[in-house]
């Protein structure tokens, strides 16, 4: 039997999806676990969303959609959007996704090649190590010490890049310490870039804005991705990007995590 890939018999399994079958297996058999794996909200799914899809199969509406997400769906994007961050995108902006991890997935897909280099500050979430494998990368982990509040700085950020760094995934606020860049810190981080640089922000939360402007005010092009969860589901509208590129030496993949209630 041939064996599979390489990239793929290298991927380990999710510790945060294995701790979470365990506690709900320890559930099964009774035992009183309390489960810190898979961050799901702590209440069932808002009667209207079961109806919206009770009536969706109803009415036949389950055949194959534009990959891009349907149109109903971009619009009701582009209208969050507007009323939640005052920006105005079109449905020709907005791409959807089935998740945070596919949506990583394509863009790093999209952007990195075999051999590249990602740099990755730790703590993170322990999906970004493997997605980085996954399209045949390197990750260059940064380690953020407790004494630097787990949060990486300028001269950090500065030593990591060399010239086959493509990206940076920066999660803020931080999955899973929770911590949050200023903006300060983020001018700083923004500044250590190349010029000129391509910035990818995925963004769920507030914050986002500063790291938006701090970008903005480097001169950098930005590429917007983020998911936002319809009462308590995150995702339920899918994710969007909105893209200006040109050619660059660096892009950054700036993640935001966060579950709407």
């Amino acid at each position: 039997m041939k064996k599979i890939a390489r990239i793929a018999s290298a991927v380990q399994v999710s510790s945060t999806m294995a701790i979470d079958a365990l506690a709900k297996q320890m559930k099964a058999d009774g035992v009183d676990v309390v489960g810190f794996g898979a961050g799901e909200p702590d209440f069932d799914t808002p009667d209207h969303i079961k109806a919206a899809a009770d009536k969706a199969i109803a009415d036949n509406v389950t055949r194959y959609t534009p990959a891009t997400g349907t149109m109903a769906l971009k619009q009701a994007v582009c209208r969050r959007m507007e009323e939640d961050r005052g920006v105005g995108y079109g449905p020709s902006q907005v791409v959807v996704s089935s998740g945070a991890k596919h949506c990583v997935y394509i863009a790093l897909r999209a952007l990195v090649d075999p051999g590249d280099e990602v740099v990755l500050p730790a703590p993170f979430w322990v999906s970004y190590l493997e997605l980085i494998k996954m399209v045949g990368a390197k990750p260059v982990v940064v380690t953020a010490g407790e004494s630097a509040r787990f949060k990486m700085t300028a001269e950090q950020l500065c030593a990591a890049i060399t010239p086959r760094t493509k990206a940076l995934i920066l999660n803020d606020p931080c999955n899973p310490t929770g911590m949050v860049y200023s903006r300060e810190e983020l001018e700083a981080i923004a500044a250590e870039l190349p010029n000129p640089c391509e910035v990818k922000v995925l963004k769920g939360t507030s914050p986002a804005d500063l790291i938006v402007a701090a970008a903005k005010d480097e001169g950098c092009d930005l590429i917007i991705m983020g998911s936002r969860g319809q009462g308590g589901v995150k995702g339920f509208l899918g994710s969007v990007s909105y893209a200006v590129t040109k050619e660059s030496p660096v892009t950054v993949l700036i993640a935001k995590e966060g579950v709407c209630r």
